[in-house]
């Protein structure tokens, strides 16, 4: 199935970062109905076309009903997978024993689909490394990095009046 989504993939973007990062969704989504298109319902088909924005709908749908909305499902089955298999793929290029971090929006979202083994499957998925990837920790960040880190810059400009900060 990957390498099918592969090659759909590079024929419209070129990279995987389309398909593990957030707008990933949307492309897996397009990709998975395109494979079998009577399986998604008219009235989600409708719901996704009128949608400015259709990767909180498709997620929704993956987590909340997943039986009812078998491309989501499927979708989410996929980008959990690919998420793991490029985390490790990082974890081997960087030699992270100290561990990854999954942040972001998707990933506190998803921690029970995270956690229920796919993702890990895939992560240590390193040939003569496997044993070496069952002991690095996966953690979630939980809480909005990105926030935290403008709040602790708007706090570290508030104390330096000449607006430096000690860390650039």
């Amino acid at each position: 199935m990957q390498s099918r989504l592969w090659a759909y993939v590079t024929d419209r973007f070129v990279t995987w970062p389309r398909v593990a990062a957030e707008i990933g969704v949307q492309n897996v989504y397009d990709y998975v109905r395109s494979c079998d298109p009577s399986s998604e319902s008219p009235g989600f088909a409708a719901v996704l076309q009128a949608a400015t924005d259709r990767t909180p709908l498709i997620i929704d749908a993956a987590l909340q009903n997943p039986d009812n909305n078998p491309p989501a499902a499927q979708t989410l089955r996929i980008i959990i997978d690919v998420w793991g298999a490029e985390a490790g793929n990082l974890a081997l290029s960087v030699l992270a024993p100290g561990g990854i971090y999954l942040a972001g929006g998707l990933p506190p979202r998803m921690l029970p689909q995270l956690q229920d083994g796919s993702f890990l499957r895939a992560f240590c998925a390193k040939g003569r490394f496997t044993n070496l990837f069952r002991d690095v920790p996966i953690k979630v960040v939980i809480i909005n990095a990105a926030l935290l880190g403008a709040a602790l810059v708007g706090l570290e400009l508030g104390q330096n009046p000449d607006g430096r900060t000690s860390y650039l």
